[in-house]
């Protein structure tokens, strides 16, 4: 059984899940043991070869803390010897924050998993440089389209092809705010009720003015066609006291004009027949149009975070194949 040691920071809603996806797994006894050696919330941490996953688990649940150490940084868990940095942790504004962690943890030998859609979206260039100079790796399957696989997609299933245009529901909130508010719901009301069900954050705005869309937007277009792209580059809105039909969803679209990669995250109308027509109130989904695979087509039915910390641990048991 090969072992990987894995630091994660962040216990929210996807991090616990996450802590929850280790601890059944390795339970199971498969080809991969995965080992927590170090995990953190915004104001507690545990670190050390044995800690005992389901008790963190079990604390967070109750107290909601991981321990009575307090949290002041990452430094709290850098001493551990580790082969991978997992972030789980909220977004910040500029990237800035996640950018320094994943330098330090690419300077300390650790290859980085993220599920958090800031650092990429704001210092693409910055990180993917910090990598290549220290010879690490960086995933991010969870930053995009939750549990939906999509960048393992693009990286294994569809290599023959070149992607000519990319279309996506990847913003469960937002959709959900849209399909109730087109039902006669106002704005508040739906808000209100997508906190209290876990699809939407305790603070909404980024996910309710677009930004959180276009950050997804930023990492899709740079992934795709290897531009190196910002915030800045991306047409988006978000959602408003407006009215809305049936037929509206918040669209994510990547795809070259006049040999410009363009993205773009915006609501529209779609056809009856459309494929993201098919996405419910609860799944996220996307299309992709290539030249020799032709289109493809993936959704869910159900996508939170217990899904999206599925696509997180995906991805650590892949950077587990290329640890040394």
């Amino acid at each position: 059984m090969k072992e990987i040691r894995i630091i994660l920071m962040g216990t929210g809603n996807v991090g616990l899940n996450v802590l929850r996806i280790i601890d059944a797994s390795n339970r199971r006894r498969s080809a991969f043991s995965i080992k927590v050696v170090g995990v953190s919330d915004s104001r507690s941490y545990a670190s050390g070869r044995n800690l005992d996953i389901s008790s963190i688990i079990s604390n967070k649940e109750k107290t909601g803390r991981i321990s009575d150490r307090a949290f002041s940084g990452p430094e709290d868990l850098m001493g551990e010897a580790a082969d991978l940095l997992v972030d789980c942790t909220p977004a910040s504004r500029d990237g800035v924050r996640e950018y320094s962690l994943y330098r330090m943890a690419f300077e300390s030998g650790m290859n980085v998993v993220t599920a958090n859609k800031s650092g990429l979206a704001n210092k693409w260039h910055d990180i993917m440089d910090s990598a290549n100079q220290n010879s690490k790796y960086i995933r991010y399957e969870a930053t995009v389209a939750g549990g939906v696989p999509l960048f393992s997609v693009l990286d294994y299933s569809i290599l023959p092809s070149k992607v000519k245009r990319f279309r996506g529901i990847v913003s469960s909130t937002i959709n959900y705010v849209i399909r109730n508010m087109a039902n006669g719901r106002s704005l508040r009301d739906v808000v209100d009720d997508a906190i209290k069900k876990g699809i939407a954050e305790s603070n909404p705005q980024d996910d309710l003015n677009g930004l959180d869309a276009a950050r997804k937007s930023v990492i899709l277009v740079n992934h795709i066609f290897g531009t190196e792209y910002t915030l800045n580059d991306v047409e988006y809105s978000g959602v408003d006291e407006r009215s809305y039909n049936a037929n509206d969803r918040l669209v994510t679209e990547v795809y070259v004009d006049d040999r410009r990669p363009v993205a773009v995250s915006r609501i529209i109308s779609l056809n009856k027949d459309d494929f993201l027509m098919s996405i419910g109130m609860d799944g996220l989904g996307y299309q992709i149009e290539t030249d020799s695979n032709g289109t493809v087509n993936v959704s869910d039915i159900y996508d939170g975070p217990y899904e999206t910390a599925g696509a997180v641990v995906n991805d650590i048991l892949l950077l587990s194949k290329v640890q040394k």
